[in-house]
Parts: C-alpha cells; structure tokens; sequence
C-alpha cells in the first residue's frame, strides 16, 4: 500500500463527519423553531413597534375624517392558523374631536395564507366592550350609528369597508 491511499481515508472520514455535524445543527435548529411555533400557539404577545406604526398608519389612510387611538396591541396565532391582531383600549373621535365611541378591544383575524403573499384578508372581526347602533343603508351597506356624533344626513362610516383597508 501506498501513503497517499493511508491519507484520503481520515480526509473523507473528516468530511462527512462535518456534513453530518451540520445536518445534526440545522435539524436541530428547525426542531427548536418548530417547537417555538408550536409554543406559541394561542399565547399573547406584544406587538413589535414596526408593525404598530404600520397598522396606524394603515388606519390613518383609511378612516379619514375618524381618529382611532388604542392602548397596546398584541398578536395571538389560533390553533386554526389564524393570525389575530388585537387593539386594547380603543377610542373613536370624529374629525372634530367628539369621542365617537370607546371599546374594551377590537381583533382583526387574518387568513394565514394571505400573509405569506402580503395581502391581508380579514377572515373575522371583533368587538368588545361597545354599545352600538349598526344601520344598514338602501345599498345593503352595514355602518355604525353612534349616539350625536353622527347626526342625520351625515355619512355613517361603512364597517366592512374601514375594517377591509386596514
């Protein structure tokens, strides 16, 4: 035998030592992800400030003339794989500052597959906390009648339409 057969046998032994080392860490790694995923699931967390900023901004362009202000946002992800986005403590003013309406909290629920192509299809809404009066319009339209703030002849909010553009 030669030396140079003695020499490649450790090398390839080496190399596949360390490909199966890297396969163990990924494998791993997915595993922990999994189970952090897993963990998760149907659990509250505080929204990050990234995506906060994002739903104001959101809400700003779609209810002109209304102002929303809430206390904290969460996100919980249900065992059914809705995303559920949850503002706490929401105020509705109108364009000249009369509150409108105070609500305990308001979740949007999001189709899960509409998130990996960003397009956020609202799957469920709710509200807690609120005493309202909803009118349905001659187009078939739902809008939200609240005390004196909206009076009559002006335009009610269309619900479907404020929750759908945020």
């Amino acid at each position: 035998m030669s030396d140079d057969t003695l020499t490649e046998k450790p090398q390839k032994r080496r190399g596949r030592k360390a490909l199966l080392w890297g396969l163990g860490v990924l494998v791993a790694m997915a595993g922990i992800l999994v189970a952090g995923g897993w963990y998760m699931i149907g659990r509250e967390v505080a929204a990050p400030p990234w995506l906060r900023e994002k739903i104001e901004q959101r809400i700003a362009q779609s209810t002109p003339g209304i102002d929303i202000d809430f206390g904290r946002m969460s996100l919980r992800v249900e065992s059914d794989g809705l995303a559920r986005v949850i503002l706490w403590d929401v105020a509705l003013r109108n364009d000249l500052g009369v509150l409108v309406a105070e609500v305990n909290d308001v979740e949007a629920a999001i189709a899960p597959v509409s998130l990996l192509d960003r397009q956020w299809q609202l799957r469920e809404a709710r509200i807690s906390g609120a005493f309202v009066t909803l009118q349905r319009d001659e187009t078939g339209r739902i809008g939200l009648a609240l005390g004196d703030a909206f009076a009559a002849g002006t335009q009610v909010p269309d619900i479907g339409q404020i929750i759908a553009q945020i």
